[in-house]
């Protein structure tokens, strides 16, 4: 998706500008990520509303009603070595996506998944871990 398209579908003026200081490959990437999360979350009506802005400089997704999950942000990484997807911490996310899905993905600690430019994406498991974040609330 180009950034054209992407200021079209009414997405916030932060994050288009977010998105334009990315490289266009990484661009790619990140919007990838994004289409991602919002296809969960259409795809999930349970989860409702979802919020998307800046978070810590990173581009965040909250669910905003009802709250039923916690926030998911995506980034690069420095030098553009890979991209992320960001999840708190202080939840107990990534233990269970280790627990679902042993050696399917690289983490960093208990906060993100890690993604090379070049790696292939396992997708219905990542979006199932997307869901897993997006409905955090509802356990």
């Amino acid at each position: 998706m180009s950034l054209e398209k992407a200021i079209e579908q009414k997405m916030p003026k932060i994050v288009t500008d977010k998105l334009a200081s990315y490289s266009p490959e990484m661009r790619k990437k990140i919007l990838f990520l994004r289409k991602l999360i919002l296809e969960v979350a259409k795809e999930n009506t349970e989860i409702g509303k979802i919020e998307e802005t800046l978070k810590w400089g990173q581009i965040s997704y909250l669910t905003a009603k009802p709250k039923t999950g916690t926030t998911i942000r995506i980034d690069k990484l420095k030098g553009d070595s890979g991209y992320a997807l960001f999840v708190p911490c202080s939840t107990s996310l990534v233990e269970t996506y280790k627990d679902i899905f042993p050696n399917r993905f690289e983490f960093d600690g208990a906060r993100a998944f890690i993604f090379k430019s070049d790696e292939k994406i396992a997708l219905e498991e990542l979006k199932y871990c997307i869901y897993l974040a997006l409905s955090y609330h509802l356990k």
